[in-house]
């Protein structure tokens, strides 16, 4: 059974415009994944006061994951 050495797989590798690509994809993937929930974060102080919210409901509207 061949042995392989990580250090050197990773020492011999080319960090090339595909793999800014990739880096590029999963920035944007994970950013926009967390946007709706910090969004939420900052209009939730607006919300509670002007829909009278308690901390418990406005909880609850948080996790709800509506889906058709």
């Amino acid at each position: 059974m061949r042995e392989v050495n990580a250090s050197e797989v990773v020492g011999n590798s080319k960090f090339g415009r595909f793999h800014i690509m990739v880096f590029m994809w999963c920035l944007f993937a994970i950013t926009f994944d967390g946007f709706d929930i910090a969004m939420y974060g900052v209009g939730l102080p607006l919300m509670m006061e002007e829909w009278n919210l308690t901390p418990v409901e406005a909880g609850g509207i948080a996790s709800c994951h509506c889906s058709e």
